[in-house]
Formats: C-alpha cells, sequence, structure tokens
C-alpha cells in the first residue's frame, strides 16, 4: 500500500530517500559480488570480448517510482573504453517489466510496476526487492549473458533474435550483424576496418 501524507512533504521526501538507498543497497549486494562495477547509477560488467551488460537505476519524473533499465554495450563496436555507458548510447536496451512480460513471467505491466513504488512502507519495499532480485537472477541476467555470446548473436541476430524483450538502438541491424561475424572471424578488429566493410557492402 502506498503512503500518502498530505500537508507533510518533508516526511514522505525523507522515506523515498531512504527507501531508494534500500534498493541501491540490495543492487550493490546482488551485482558486485558477480562482478559488476558501478558508476553513479549503473552497474556495469565486462566479459573478456570488451561486451557489457548493464543494469541502471533511474528515478521517474512523474512522481515516488523507480525504473531498472537493462542494456548491452559493445566496446568495440565503437572502437574505445569508456568511463561510463549512459543508456542512450546502450546497442541493446531493455526495462525490467517489459523484459518480465515478454519472458511470459506476468501477464500485464500494471501487474509489475507496483514493485517500482518508492512511497511505501519498508517492511513492503524489502519484499518487492526481494522479487525483482530473485528475477534478475533466475531470468533476466541469463538472458543478458547469453546475449552477450558471439555465438549466439551469429546464429540468432536478427531474424531469431527477441527482440520484443530487447530493443536495439543507434545502429541498423545490417550493420550490428556484419560487426557480430567480424568478431568471430578474429580475436579483434578495430572498429575502422567494421565500419569500411560496412561502407563496402553498402555501395555493391
Amino acid at each position: 500500500m502506498r503512503i500518502w501524507e498530505f500537508g507533510n512533504e518533508n516526511f514522505m521526501d525523507e522515506l523515498v530517500q531512504i527507501n531508494q538507498k534500500q534498493v541501491f543497497d540490495m543492487l550493490d549486494k546482488f551485482l558486485k559480488p558477480k562482478g559488476f562495477k558501478k558508476r553513479a547509477n549503473t552497474w556495469f560488467l565486462r566479459n573478456p570480448n570488451d561486451v557489457l551488460v548493464l543494469v541502471n537505476f533511474q528515478k521517474s519524473a512523474m512522481g515516488p517510482d523507480f525504473y531498472l533499465n537493462f542494456g548491452i554495450y559493445f566496446d568495440r563496436l565503437v572502437g574505445k573504453k569508456r568511463k561510463t555507458y549512459p543508456s542512450y548510447d546502450w546497442q541493446f536496451d531493455g526495462r525490467y517489466e517489459q523484459m518480465i512480460l515478454r519472458l511470459n513471467l506476468i501477464t500485464s505491466i500494471p501487474e509489475c510496476t507496483k514493485l517500482f513504488h518508492l512511497d511505501i512502507s519498508s517492511d513492503q519495499l524489502m519484499t518487492n526487492l526481494v522479487e525483482i532480485r530473485n528475477n534478475m537472477e533466475k531470468y533476466i541476467l541469463p538472458f543478458l549473458y547469453q546475449v552477450t555470446d558471439y555465438e549466439y548473436l551469429k546464429e540468432n541476430f536478427p531474424h531469431n533474435f527477441p527482440r520484443n524483450i530487447m530493443w536495439t538502438k543507434n545502429y541498423k541491424y545490417v550493420d550490428l550483424k556484419i560487426f557480430f561475424d567480424s568478431q568471430l572471424k578474429q580475436e579483434f578488429r578495430p572498429a575502422k576496418e567494421v565500419f569500411d566493410e560496412i561502407e563496402r557492402k553498402r555501395a555493391i
């Protein structure tokens, strides 16, 4: 149940801040033992092929709620490692409730959004966070790890890739496909070589 304190905005602001800290604490304790590092509101894990799995906390601009965004970022596609990875730059992007819906764990988005209120009791928040953490452990992270595998991407992208679970951004499918295939041909190809190949194929 959401807590409404009309005329007591200071109490509500303090409650939201306390609950937001609990969300950050849960994510830290869950993700850091798995090797994730944290920058600002984003946790990231880099695999040996310079592919990153990203988890981002986003505060809602519409009220005392939050979102969890999940992404994949290919350093070699961009050609350099970065210090930060803002979500608008990710090549694959998904949000918790939409991913859970399309993994058939819920039947509607409203069924899930109640988990992301910050104006609730601490006990209710902890119950919600346990559910979120368990779904991340069992379903979301295994899916994300799979998407970082170039063999999987070569076999499945784009036609058999579950684009209803994660969306591509910033690059065309054909460009991503050429890049994924190139990473299997040799251990590393500089981004300039990959983009030169893309331009040659476009010119044919």
